[in-house]
């Protein structure tokens, strides 16, 4: 991070590399000393660093012993922002805090919403190269964007003179409009060109996704077994249009019903397909 962020490094930091590539039998860690002893960085040697700095972060999860492994986002600018900077139809409006002294850069969908590029597949060709455990490559959902997003295009001026219950109608059915559109028309081609270079386990993260205090699913659904959780989908859902409609719940991780009351989205559930694994957490 110091060296990234062009800050000057002394030997404890030069120290700490060579320890720790030594330790994780990390390859020609030697190439990366020698690289962080030329600061300040080019464009170019900064994609190294973050190359090597996943190169690092897998080979510890490694070393841990971990069946699937990832890098930590080493390589992304922050998990909002990398998905809506290769995406058509939103624009900046300025930095917003997240938590403590965390701050996002916030985007308003102004445009129809599309794929600009496929923004994991540099990213995934590289971790493919040097993991030698299973790979899982976690994806921003489109509850999420739709949530840390200001919706400029699908709501419109609300009238006061309406009940409330209309315009609470009005406003939901816009949200589903913007969630669903992120699902089509962006996260769904970005999974698609991930597959396309054979990624296995995409997982799906939600963290913009709220709980519901009226949500159907109960203690005792959450339990349901696997043999029983298979379903098809009834309707439109976020999960089933960035993936397929039908899937097989993983036993591993069942632990939230995706009937027609419920989004399968609602806490954390993994499906199983013959050839991928798609993962949603909240």
């Amino acid at each position: 991070m110091k060296a990234y962020a062009g800050k000057p490094l002394d030997d404890k930091d030069l120290e700490e590399a060579r320890t720790w590539g030594e330790r994780l039998q990390v390859p020609e860690y030697e190439r990366l000393l020698d690289l962080l002893r030329h600061a300040p960085f080019s464009k170019e040697q900064k994609a190294e660093l973050q190359r090597w700095s996943s190169l690092y972060a897998v080979r510890l999860e490694e070393s841990a012993g971990l069946d699937v492994v990832y890098d930590g986002e080493q390589q992304r600018t922050e998990m909002y922002d990398w998905a809506v900077s290769h995406a058509n139809g939103f624009e900046r409006r300025g930095s917003v805090r997240a938590f403590d002294n965390k701050y996002y850069s916030k985007a308003a969908v102004v445009g129809p919403i599309s794929l600009g590029s496929p923004f994991h597949n540099a990213e995934f060709s590289y971790l493919t190269s040097v993991a030698e455990a299973e790979l899982k490559i976690p994806v921003t959902g489109a509850y999420t964007i739709a949530d840390w997003s200001f919706d400029e295009r699908n709501r419109t001026p609300e009238n006061l003179l309406q009940p409330a219950a209309e315009r609470s109608r009005e406003r939901k059915a816009a949200r589903r409009d913007f969630v669903l559109e992120v699902a089509r028309n962006l996260i769904r081609p970005n999974l698609e060109a991930l597959i396309t270079l054979g990624a296995r386990w995409i997982q799906v993260d939600e963290p913009g996704r709220q709980p519901r205090r009226t949500s159907s699913i109960s203690s005792s659904t959450a339990s349901t077994p696997a043999s029983r959780a298979s379903t098809r989908c009834s309707r439109p859902t976020c999960a089933s249009l960035i993936t397929t409609c039908s899937f097989r719940r993983s036993s591993a991780w069942s632990t939230a019903s995706s009937s027609r009351s419920a989004s399968p989205i609602t806490t954390a559930a993994s499906w199983e397909h013959p050839t991928r694994r798609v993962r949603a957490t909240r």
